[in-house]
């Protein structure tokens, strides 16, 4: 993922003060942008973000005294608008070198497992060696960690190829009506992908072995919080970890929490 310069919107620079010390003196309030990753986070009846992940951001952000406002929109939307500046944050993310050049990002706070996924009659299983996936298709959603892990799985690798969507149910859906050709495959998040698979009744498409567990962060951008502001954020979301706050936000969704990370 490739960041453009991000543009500083909204921060008021009080006069006569450094541009560090002018974001410790004005009010927080930060505009998060996500894409629904069910039951992590989704709309609720009223189409408004809901969910463990953005009931976790607004007790930390109340914590903190930060206004926190939270939009759902498809990822690829909300990558966009993270480059464009029009946003102060952003989940969840790994803690790749790409994000971590613009962003602040958190102590993990969900974790999922990386499956692939086949068609059925297809017999490929993955068992922990990148040559098996040498000639094959492979869709992923674009942005992702899935993605990340799925480009440097198959770089230099002749034969394979590299399928980006916008977002995961778009990724099932060709894997299922063979888009991708007799050896494509998906990688991508478990439970977002058996959800989707249930609710749509994919039932061409079978599991075909597990990549990696993937850690999943807030991110705040570097220009619109300081470091201590992003050391606050980090501390709040530890105290809620070891007071068992997170556990019970997430538990009810059968999600297990992480172990509550320290901040650095």
């Amino acid at each position: 993922m490739n960041f453009k310069p991000w543009v500083v919107i909204g921060l008021t620079v009080v006069l006569g003060l450094p541009l560090s010390q002018a974001k410790e003196a004005a009010p927080l309030r930060l505009r998060f942008v996500t894409a629904p990753f069910p039951p992590l986070m989704y709309f609720d009846e009223r189409r408004q973000p809901t969910g463990p992940t953005v009931q976790l951001l607004q007790e930390a952000c109340a914590r903190l005294a930060w206004t926190c406002s939270v939009e759902m929109m498809p990822w690829r939307r909300a990558l966009r608008t993270m480059e464009l500046g029009a946003a102060d944050g952003i989940f969840t993310i790994s803690a790749s070198a790409d994000y971590a050049r613009q962003l602040y990002v958190s102590v993990p706070v969900t974790a999922s497992e990386l499956e692939f996924f086949r068609q059925a009659g297809d017999s490929w299983v993955f068992h922990g060696d990148n040559r098996e996936l040498v000639g094959r298709v492979l869709g992923v959603q674009e942005g992702t960690l899935a993605a990340s892990v799925a480009n440097a799985m198959i770089r230099d690798m002749r034969g394979s190829q590299l399928m980006a969507e916008a977002d995961v149910r778009t990724v099932l859906r060709k894997l299922s009506a063979g888009r991708y050709g007799s050896r494509g495959l998906a990688l991508l998040p478990a439970r977002v992908a058996r959800r989707i698979i249930a609710e749509e009744h994919l039932n061409s498409l079978e599991f075909a072995g597990a990549a990696q567990r993937s850690a999943g962060s807030f991110g705040l951008l570097r220009t619109r919080v300081s470091a201590q502001q992003a050391g606050q954020f980090d501390q709040v979301l530890y105290s809620l970890c070891k007071e068992g706050r997170t556990a019970e936000l997430f538990k009810p969704q059968g999600i297990e929490p992480l172990a509550c990370a320290h901040p650095s």
